[in-house]
């Protein structure tokens, strides 16, 4: 074989450019052959919460084979002043709470994060860090809105049963009063004009 010109031999395959093949040809396998990473989301239920009431921001699907997970009121993981809590399976399972946890926080099964008696300060950002054996990293982030509750359309049944009351008294107290007035045209027609009141129709307001 002859030299190109210029006097440069071809590269030499044999040598470190084996290897360098080698390798990207490994490296392309495993990506090919990694399976797909599930998304995951936060499931706020109710999705409508309100004050006074409960919620829960469960992640789904429900995170298997995890390590740990920890809930975070903010929208990063990286204050540990917000950490609410956090749940180690391995070797015990054991939860421990953080600077974040005002004591109306529990967690509940697939690092589901319960909290009871809502008040309009839970609104904001919580993170929820799922490392697992796959992805060493996944942190996951939803906001939580909580509002006042809303009165139901109509009147309240106190005030229902007030305007029952007083509707029943006006209606009695209208009767009585036209009664007495029937009574006492009817008493005059009978008489005539001028004749004296036999007083047999009652005061509408009781003897005097």
């Amino acid at each position: 074989m002859g030299r190109r010109p210029g006097g440069r031999d071809p590269p030499a395959w044999g040598g470190p450019w084996t290897g360098l093949l080698l390798a990207a040809s490994v490296l392309g396998s495993c990506l090919q052959l990694a399976p797909a990473q599930t998304p995951v989301t936060i499931v706020i239920t109710p999705p409508s919460p309100v004050v006074g009431g409960d919620v829960s921001l469960a992640p789904q699907p429900p995170p298997e084979n995890f390590l740990y997970c920890s809930w975070f009121r903010s929208a990063t993981v990286t204050d540990g002043n917000s950490l609410i809590l956090s749940y180690f399976q391995y070797p015990n399972p054991n939860q421990t709470n953080g600077s974040a946890h005002t004591g109306r926080e529990t967690l509940g099964p697939g690092c589901a994060l319960n909290i009871a008696g809502l008040t309009l300060n839970d609104t904001g950002n919580y993170t929820v860090l799922i490392p697992t054996a796959t992805n060493p990293v996944r942190s996951i982030t939803v906001v939580l809105r909580v509002s006042e509750p809303t009165s139901p359309p109509g009147l309240p049944p106190g005030t229902i049963v007030g305007i029952v009351i007083g509707s029943l008294a006006g209606a009695a107290l209208l009767g009585g009063l036209l009664y007495f007035l029937l009574c006492k045209i009817g008493g005059e027609r009978l008489r005539g004009p001028g004749a004296p009141s036999a007083g047999g129709c009652p005061e509408p307001w009781g003897p005097k």
